[in-house]
């Protein structure tokens, strides 16, 4: 999984998504992941509570107990005002065939100049969609039990539009020593 940037998040892009979390007091931990646009809610939700199997793992907990789960999605517009690009020469390749000596059809690559005209673009707004999920989770108390391997191996398994799930290497490797 990909922790979540310190620096706030600029634009549409989807690489400033990721987990985050907090170690509580008594072993209890706060686990979140916010996408930008994508993946959707319910899939941030899933990858929180991947995170959370992760933890667990990496604390050698067979199991783990998920409490006070929440998904949202916030709207926020950027304004783009009007913008226009000058016009300018560009070189671009041209290739032309002609005859060899003896007959045979040769390749020339040349270049000519073509003029790319000016390009306006008119002021525009881009709404974005900030999904965040979290839970709580903890080894003991009330709360959905998970199983930690059957959520680990769920999520090996995973895919989605955005690409399957990138587990911790030493959870990897603790799930392929079956510990």
């Amino acid at each position: 999984m990909t922790q979540a940037p310190k620096l706030p998040w600029q634009g549409d892009s989807r690489k400033w998504g990721g987990y985050s979390q907090q170690k509580l007091a008594d072993g209890h931990y706060r686990v979140s992941y916010t996408g930008f646009n994508k993946p959707e809610r319910d899939t941030c939700a899933y990858f929180a509570l991947v995170r959370a199997a992760e933890i667990a793992m990496l604390d050698k907990q067979e199991s783990f107990v998920v409490s006070h789960e929440s998904a949202t999605t916030e709207l926020e517009e950027s304004n783009f005002p009007p913008s226009s690009t000058p016009g300018y020469w560009e070189d671009v390749p041209v290739v032309e065939y002609v005859s060899g000596p003896n007959g045979q059809v040769v390749p020339i690559t040349t270049f000519r100049s073509v003029f790319v005209p000016p390009q306006h673009f008119p002021a525009y707004t881009k709404v974005n969609k900030i999904h965040h999920a979290s839970l709580m989770m903890r080894y003991r108390g009330g709360g959905s039990k998970k199983i930690t391997r059957e959520v680990l191996k769920e999520a090996q398994k995973f895919s989605s539009d955005i690409g399957a799930v990138h587990l911790d290497e030493k959870v990897q490797k603790a799930l392929a020593a079956g510990q």
